[in-house]
């Protein structure tokens, strides 16, 4: 029997395994661009949780029955939904962006889809609020501001700009492998 065309022959150099092919040339690790978005989260967490505590001030003093109650002057009747929908809108924003700190660290495979899925709730979420504040600016004079969709503008752009980047950057794809 003829040793080269055996299978089962010992091959006359050693046989190496390439590396995955899931890493695409180019940068990897947290750094570049990625940063930014990296430290915008850590930021959101701190504003996530000064609204909080803004809102619960709200509730736990006067103001709220002077915004709430039928017989108040400063009643509206959008303003107990506007303000227990951010309470609770910024309350799970917390507990989300914590575990997505997480998975950022531990570089998870899963990290760009969190990273795009807070952005489109966050847009969704900002969308309804500015819905809400619009139906309360249009009742209440004082409240007409030409910057009350500038919220709702930024989130769209966040969404867009920092969207693609998630989906497309090379050193997002080298990085989250986990």
């Amino acid at each position: 029997m003829q040793e080269e065309n055996n299978p089962y022959a010992t091959p006359e150099a050693p046989i190496t395994l390439e590396k995955s092919q899931s890493v695409i040339d180019g940068p990897q690790g947290i750094g570049g661009w990625l940063i930014l978005p990296i430290l915008g989260l850590f930021v959101s967490l701190f504003l996530w949780a000064g609204q909080v505590y803004e809102v619960v001030q709200v509730i736990n003093s006067e103001t709220w029955p002077a915004l709430t109650e039928l017989n108040s002057d400063s009643y509206h009747y959008m303003w107990q939904p506007i303000l227990l929908f951010e309470l609770v809108g910024q309350i799970l924003f917390i507990p989300f962006g914590l575990f997505l700190c997480t998975q950022v660290f531990q570089k998870k495979s899963r990290t760009p889809k969190l990273f795009i899925l807070l952005y489109i709730v966050l847009c969704v979420f900002v969308a309804i609020d500015t819905g809400m504040m619009a139906i309360l600016a249009r009742d209440i004079v004082e409240l007409e501001d030409p910057s009350l969709f500038s919220d709702l503008i930024r989130s769209i752009v966040t969404l867009i700009v920092w969207g693609n980047y998630f989906h497309q950057s090379k050193r997002v794809k080298n990085t989250f492998v986990n």
